[in-house]
């Protein structure tokens, strides 16, 4: 660690002159905001597949370097509280709740098991447990508040009986040195009991915090340290103790150290061997609880109420003076000096460590100046801003250039093509002017986002409709015509003159090298590199070129062959220590790339090299149908369990990149995704084999893939023997089916007939019940009246209508339908009877509306008689001294004949009443056989009073 800190300085010495610099080391914060669970976090470990778990005041969080995951008392927790977080011989990982037993989890469930589903565990806490760690033979140990001890293993917990140990001593940690030899430790005395024998020493000072590895035992009070040797007889070899100076608030391993936390909140490190105190420490603005190194050197520190801190040496660097922990879009240098513009509309130059000189580029500071761009010319610097266009001279003093009325020239990029000469570029034209004397000389007609001449006559520029060309100043050439790819969005460009490729940076997710304007290759956002917008490219040298995107910064190592680009991709991020996530510009000097990013500035050496790892793969849950399954490789499931949900995650602490991952199903092509979850919903039956790989850092595939066979049988319909079974049953089920329909066919046939019967026999009591004998001597007494009264002529008219009313009942009688012309004629003759029985004391009307043909519509017959009858019967016969009227109405409505009667007789209520004082009066059949005989032809009978006066009205629908 000493030896990057050197080379560090010695690189910063050379690059800033003799300055002294003041760095930033590589610190990366995570709390709740992050999605720690809590920030007070206790202490932490890295398991054996590579994650890291932490303990803390609101739960158990596991990180895969990318998110946390986090574990409470809905996952099996205790209690929310988790004190301490252990890890056995055996890789399982145990934790220790306040005042309640301690709990392990089960990976296969992605749960912790306690007490409850556990009873053994419950034995553990006779008394609150207090300490607990792993045994070399398996298993844990276990120390209480009542003094007892215990072993769980093999999922049994057993009470230690430790003989003779010191009476006086209550003890809070037991190591297993052997078997059936233990070390056990005190706040002051320290005990080797073998075979229930026991030997112990007494420390001068208490013992706060204590470490054991290797057969030595390290222990310290508030103010020292102390090494004693265990020797293998149980014996107590030499000890040799160190004072420090300060308060020790904790002590713990790293890989390769001992970590030891002061009072005032920083970290000192000390050999194993010597003691000693190394000049490397961190500090804090916070009280460090506990120490880790991982196997990738990352190391990773738990604090009080700060959350968890990572501390990184990759070999990169940031500018640690306040002023330059804002956020940059463009760097230079003005000289030896550094110089950065921000998003505010301010240059500031690096003259030191905590100095700098800052300008502001407008007084106005409510004006928008945000520096999009800033290149060096020999006189100084020339800064392009949203707000105008600067020199920034050697000697610092700042002159505005094409000051209004002239344009914002510069306010989206532009680039220096001599001593003199600049294309610009703003949100409507391209510029080519002579910032020495501030004239414009051409004018481009063009929306730009982007710049690169290539020479002194031939401008590329990006712009929202893609990539366009000015050659020679005198024609534009639009790129994407040839090519679609280069009609998206260009967000970068830069020109290599070495290798002769224009780089094009797309909003499409693409990175695009031109030659001779053709395109020779295309680089991937998103698995190649990390991040989905290009923000920034620089390249001056023969195959290399750096990318700068909305999430990382990547070096490109390339070489052609063919007309084509083979490359490996080099990506470093904020866990490798670059100040902010957003890269938004680059430049290169003395073999140093500078940053410009959305959290300061940071520098690394060119030729800078990180670790690629294989990232692992681990199914962490598995649902069928949407309910939690155990996680195994392979799963035989019914046809209708064919939702499944696959959970994984990838641990890889060495990076805090949103990852990628991809998976195939049997021999089909890789699917990329960007979340841990694999979805396949109404799977067909079928055997499925899932492989599940993540990217690595450099954009290519890992090779470790896991592996999960998931087989959905097929349904039992589908079953050979079930589908013979099924054939002979559809053969039993057809005959049986016909025979049983014939039978109905048969029994219907008879019930036809006997309908067809009984509808004879209604029709022919209905019959009985219209032509009522009273009517009959009725109409005779009325023809034999006028006759005596020798009005021969209405006796003779009568008598032919009495007869044609006698034929044509008995026409009708063998008819099931006839017409209605032929039934409104019959009813008419029936009235003309009735008027004439009732001396003229009725009036009818026949109303036909809608012109309908009532010589083609059927209606049974003698269907309106019978309402005919009670109208006058019930109705105009018992009205007194007034002359009685029926009006008879045929409509259409609806593609239905409605036909109504309406009377204005006295109404059915009092004609109700009529008929109960009349007990003498026979019960009448007539309405009912009417109604059975309306039902059989499907004619539906409202019976209603009138709507205007007294009255009757009968609505029959056809």
């Amino acid at each position: 660690m000493q030896n990057i800190y050197k080379i560090s300085f010695v690189l910063l010495f050379a690059l800033f002159a003799t300055q002294a610099v003041a760095q930033q080391p590589a610190y990366t914060y995570y709390s709740i905001r992050e999605g720690v669970a809590a920030n007070d976090i206790y202490n932490c470990l890295v398991d054996k597949k590579g994650f890291l778990w932490l303990a803390t005041e609101n739960g158990v969080s596991k990180f895969d370097g990318n998110k946390f995951t986090n574990y409470s008392v809905a996952n099996g927790l205790p209690d929310n509280d988790v004190l301490s977080i252990e890890m056995d011989s055996s890789g399982i990982i145990w934790i220790l709740p306040f005042q309640k037993s301690p709990a392990y989890y089960d990976d296969k469930n992605d749960k912790f098991i306690n007490s409850t589903t556990e009873a053994e565990l419950g034995k553990l806490a006779y008394g609150n447990v207090n300490n607990f760690n792993s045994l070399a033979s398996g298993g844990i140990g276990f120390c209480n508040s009542n003094g007892q001890n215990f072993i769980y293993k093999n999922k049994k917990s057993q009470l230690l009986n430790l003989g003779n140990q010191n009476s006086k001593a209550f003890y809070s940690r037991i190591v297993e040195l052997k078997k059936n030899t233990f070390l056990l430790i005190s706040n002051k005395i320290v005990t080797v009991v073998e075979n229930g024998n026991s030997k112990s020493i007494e420390l001068k000072n208490k013992i706060n915090f204590h470490l054991f590895l290797n057969n030595y035992l390290y222990v310290s009070d508030s103010i020292g340290i102390s090494k004693i040797k265990i020797l293998a007889n149980g014996s107590f070899g030499n000890i040799i103790q160190t004072k420090l100076p300060f308060f020790v608030r904790g002590l713990n391993f790293t890989n390769k150290q001992i970590a030891i936390a002061s009072a005032t909140g920083n970290i000192y490190f000390a050999d194993t061997a010597t003691l000693q105190i190394n000049q490397q420490s961190f500090s804090f603005n916070s009280f460090p609880r506990f120490v880790l190194e991982d196997k990738k050197g990352n190391t990773w520190i738990c604090t009080k109420e700060n959350g968890l801190i990572r501390y990184q040496q990759k070999g990169i660097l940031s500018l640690s003076n306040e002023a330059f922990q804002g956020n940059f879009n463009a760097i230079a240098f003005l000289n030896k000096n550094l110089i950065a513009g921000t998003n505010n509309g301010e240059s500031i130059i690096y003259t030191g460590p905590y100095s700098q000189i800052k300008t502001n580029l407008k007084n106005d500071k409510s004006y928008t100046s945000w520096v999009t761009k800033i290149l060096p010319v020999k006189t100084g610097v020339l800064i392009g801003s949203e707000g105008g266009f600067y020199l920034q001279k050697n000697s610092g003093l700042l002159q505005e250039l094409f000051a209004r009325p002239m344009p914002h020239l510069a306010n989206k990029d532009f680039v220096v093509v001599n001593d003199s000469i600049l294309f610009c570029g703003n949100s409507s034209n391209v510029y080519r002017v002579n910032y020495i004397n501030q004239k414009l000389l051409n004018t481009f007609r063009i929306r730009v986002t982007a710049l690169q001449n290539i020479g002194d006559s031939n401008l590329y520029i990006g712009s929202n409709t893609g990539l366009y060309k000015w050659q020679n100043l005198n024609e534009s050439i639009f790129l994407g015509k040839k090519n679609s790819t280069l009609s998206t969005r260009v967000t970068a460009l830069t020109y290599n003159k070495m290798d002769d490729i224009l780089w094009v940076g797309l909003a499409a997710d693409t990175l695009v090298a031109l030659q001779h304007d053709q395109v020779i290759a295309k680089i991937p956002f998103g698995t190649k590199l990390a991040g989905n917008i290009c923000k920034s490219i620089y390249s001056n040298k023969k195959g290399i070129l750096w990318v700068g995107t909305n999430s990382s910064l990547a070096r490109i190592n390339y070489a052609q062959a063919n007309s084509t680009i083979n490359y490996t991709v080099t990506s470093f991020t904020t866990a490798d220590g670059i100040a902010g996530k957003q890269i938004n510009d680059i430049i290169e000097k003395n073999d140093t790339i500078y940053i410009a990013t959305t959290n300061g500035i940071s520098f690394l050496p060119s030729n800078l090299q990180t670790d690629i790892v294989n990232i692992p793969i681990y199914i962490t849950n598995i649902k069928i149908n949407n309910e939690n399954a155990t996680v195994q490789s392979k799963y035989v499931l019914n046809s209708s369990k064919n939702n499944i949900t696959i959970l994984f995650s990838a641990p890889d602490l060495g990076s805090s990149t949103e990852r990628l991952y991809q998976y195939k199903i049997n021999n089909n092509t890789w699917n990329t995704l960007s979340i841990e979850k694999i979805e396949l919903f109404q799977q067909s039956p079928g055997t499925y084999n899932i492989q599940i790989r993540a990217i690595n850092k450099d954009g290519n595939p890992s090779n470790i893939i896991e592996t999960i066979v998931i087989k959905i049988k097929s349904p039992l319909i589908k079953n050979p023997w079930f589908l013979s079974f099924l054939a002979i049953l559809v053969g039993l089920s057809i005959f049986y089916f016909t025979q049983k329909t014939n039978k109905r066919k048969r029994e219907d046939l008879v019930q036809k007939l006997l309908t067809e019967k009984k509808l004879t026999d209604l029709e022919l009591r209905a019959l009985k019940a219209q032509i009522n004998p009273h009517f009959v001597f009725n109409c005779l007494n009325s023809i034999k009246y006028l006759n005596y009264q020798k009005r021969f002529i209405e006796t003779d008219l009568y008598l032919d209508k009495f007869s044609y009313l006698l034929r044509k009942t008995l026409d009708f009688s063998g008819l099931q339908k006839i017409t209605l012309g032929e039934e409104l004629d019959y009813s008419k003759n029936y009235l003309e009877l009735e008027k004439l029985r009732l001396a003229d004391k009725l009036v009818y009307q026949i109303h036909i509306k809608d012109s309908i043909d009532i010589d083609t519509v059927l209606v049974p017959p003698m269907l309106l008689q019978p309402y005919l009858e009670n109208a006058i019967k019930h109705g105009i016969r018992l009205k007194p001294n007034e002359d009685g009227l029926i009006v008879i109405e045929v409509k259409k409505e609806n593609d239905k004949i409605i036909c109504t009667i309406t009377d204005n007789g006295i109404g059915i209520e009092k004609a109700n009443a009529l008929n109960n004082l009349d007990i003498n009066k026979p019960a009448s059949h007539g309405t009912n056989l009417q109604q059975r005989r309306a039902n059989l032809y499907d004619v539906q009978v409202s019976i209603d009073k009138a709507l205007i006066g007294e009255g009757t009205t009968v609505k029959l629908i056809l």
